[in-house]
């Protein structure tokens, strides 16, 4: 089951309870499944992210030109520890840009 067939299903259970609440002038219960139903939706659209998200060491240019067109939001590109002379990295897009050092002296 992908992360999106996971939101669909937890989005139709909520809506056939929120459809069974209203039937019985539920108000509170609906307004507390509700705040429930977003706070589940923003959870699960992090895990997808993390789930998806994939790790790539870059060892030189040509590896980094190799994947640079597959990448997707909350992907790692780690570049080999060392100089990288001639090296120029145009990022495009939404969303953050997250830069770690690979040790804490750099």
């Amino acid at each position: 089951m992908t992360p999106i067939d996971l939101s669909l299903y937890v989005l139709s259970v909520y809506l056939t309870l929120i459809a069974h609440l209203l039937s019985h002038n539920e108000k509170e219960l609906t307004m507390r499944l509700i705040n429930t139903i977003k706070l589940s939706l923003v959870l699960i659209g992090c895990l997808s992210t993390q789930i998806a998200a994939k790790d790539y060491f870059v060892e030189d240019q040509q590896a980094f030109n190799d994947i640079a067109a597959n990448l997707l939001a909350g992907d790692k590109v780690i570049l080999k520890n060392g100089t990288w002379s001639d090296f120029e990295i145009l990022l495009q897009g939404q969303g953050c840009l997250l830069y770690t050092s690979p040790s804490p002296r750099d």
